[in-house]
């Protein structure tokens, strides 16, 4: 069986000129294996990139920050997430992508702890992340119309918060309507302080739930999964099964110690319910000089496990 391969979405900056980049982007993931490709999000990192374009959102000084209060784009169907989808879709009609989204309280305490306005009493008031939340639906409208892939990145959320359930819970409002079967919600971390896999398997409107299971603490998260949680909330899980975080050469991992890891989280939770394989995160922060040697140790590593099962 030849598990699906994705990535987070992010990758460095891989040429100027935006269109360039965008090409590179895609061949860089046809050559390792991918599946399901993300734009490599060329035009800035996951805040910036809905800051710039988000009412009551800004950067100043490459700084995100609320500068008034938030609202949806008049016009999301322009809003660059949105326009590159379609752009990528048509250009490589052949292909599939998925449309990366930052979720309401990872942009909210991202941009509201650098600058906030006089709207909000605090970057973790919830009247923040929920008009944040509106506005990200209104970019996801006409993507769920298009019936595009979608994958809202929280990785705010493993650090724990005392409304935990009802910020989850915006992921649901965010893609109301959709198909589940095209959404995912990315976190990663240690997702050991909550139960956040218990209340991440209540939602009603993603499917996949994508999480780290590689870095140093990280590791720790395999020993939440259960084939149980899977299989009573009909999820499935994205397992995130190479570090992307290397700091020097030998740090970067082996193919052999991806094989394993892919094997040791099947034989948690189930080959069954495993929808695909990725890194850790997203690979914009990943030295560039490292990351073609990341993906293909991820390539390698998928397809050492899948020759081991009696192949492809």
């Amino acid at each position: 069986m030849r598990l699906k391969r994705t990535v987070i979405g992010s990758f460095p900056r891989l040429a100027e000129d935006d269109e360039k980049a965008f090409e590179l982007a895609v061949a860089l993931q046809r050559k390792y294996g991918i599946d399901l490709l993300s734009d490599g999000e060329q035009r800035g990192d996951m805040i910036v990139y809905l800051a710039r374009t988000i009412p009551g959102l800004a950067v100043q000084g490459n700084v995100p920050k609320v500068v008034g209060k938030v609202s949806p784009p008049e016009h999301p169907e322009k809003v660059h997430k949105v326009a590159d989808y379609f752009a990528l879709r048509k250009k490589y009609p052949d292909l599939t992508f998925k449309v990366t989204l930052t979720g309401p309280t990872t942009l909210a305490i991202s941009c509201g702890s650098k600058g906030l306005s006089k709207d909000y009493r605090s970057y973790v008031d919830f009247s923040l992340t929920q008009d944040i939340a509106e506005a990200l639906k209104a970019i996801a409208r006409p993507l769920i119309k298009a019936r595009a892939y979608i994958q809202i990145d929280e990785p705010i959320l493993s650090q724990g918060f005392r409304d935990l359930r009802e910020r989850i819970g915006l992921i649901d409002y965010v893609l109301e309507g959709a198909d589940p079967e095209r959404c995912a919600t990315h976190i990663c971390g240690w997702l050991g302080r909550q139960p956040v896999l218990q209340e991440l398997a209540k939602l009603e409107n993603v499917s996949v739930l994508s999480h780290a299971f590689s870095a140093l603490q990280e590791k720790e998260n395999v020993e939440l999964l259960s084939q149980s949680l899977f299989e009573d909330s009909g999820k499935k899980l994205g397992a995130g099964v190479i570090s992307v975080s290397p700091i020097h050469d030998y740090d970067i991992e082996t193919p052999e110690s991806v094989a394993s890891r892919i094997d040791n989280i099947a034989s948690i939770v189930g080959e069954d319910n495993i929808a695909f394989l990725h890194p850790d995160c997203g690979l914009g922060a990943t030295r560039k000089e490292y990351v073609e040697r990341i993906m293909h140790a991820f390539q390698t590593g998928c397809e050492l496990y899948e020759s081991r099962k009696g192949g492809k």
